[in-house]
């Protein structure tokens, strides 16, 4: 099994982790009203039904997420409005991210369900910037490996330091928008 480290991940707390008595980790106004990404008007980056945020815990530069406002722990149960609300946040969002980082291409991915690596049970699409001549960013970087020695593990280290997160992303895609 490959593994992938980053410092920020070293706090972090599934959230099958939390008690059943309190909803899940996107459900809290606070954390979501922080990890928001804002405009340079103050105004969130935000439609009716979904928000676009900064993950607290990246495995990768500039990685974020777009969140449906409504508890949705299936696809299935997505509404052709929430649908639609996604699609223009995205939109949206990837604008706003090449207002930030120039030419950029994207990863978008979705993981869901018992099988998948999903450690939230709330559906939230990773949004994250990308350039080819950056190949430790891309779906290779965050756990999908490969080894020419296919009875050894491969380890996978970031080659260098996570910068562009939490606080320092928020204020820069503020600054670009």
């Amino acid at each position: 099994m490959p593994y992938y480290y980053t410092p920020f991940r070293s706090n972090y707390q599934p959230a099958a982790d939390t008690p059943s008595s309190k909803p899940c980790v996107f459900c809290y106004e606070q954390i979501i009203t922080t990890q928001s990404l804002l405009q340079n008007n103050g105004r969130r980056f935000e439609n009716k039904h979904y928000y676009w945020v900064v993950n607290w815990f990246p495995r990768t530069e500039a990685h974020t997420m777009l969140v449906p406002k409504r508890h949705i722990t299936d696809i299935a149960d997505e509404t052709t409005d929430e649908l639609l609300a996604r699609q223009s946040l995205l939109l949206e969002a990837m604008q706003a991210l090449k207002n930030t980082f120039g030419d950029t291409g994207f990863e978008v991915f979705l993981q869901t369900g018992p099988g998948s690596l999903s450690s939230i049970k709330h559906l939230h699409w990773h949004l994250i910037p990308t350039k080819p001549q950056k190949d430790t960013l891309s779906l290779a970087k965050l756990g999908y490996f490969w080894t020419t020695e296919p009875d050894k593990e491969k380890i996978v280290l970031q080659p260098t330091a996570i910068t562009i997160a939490r606080e320092e992303l928020i204020e820069q895609i503020k600054a670009h928008n």
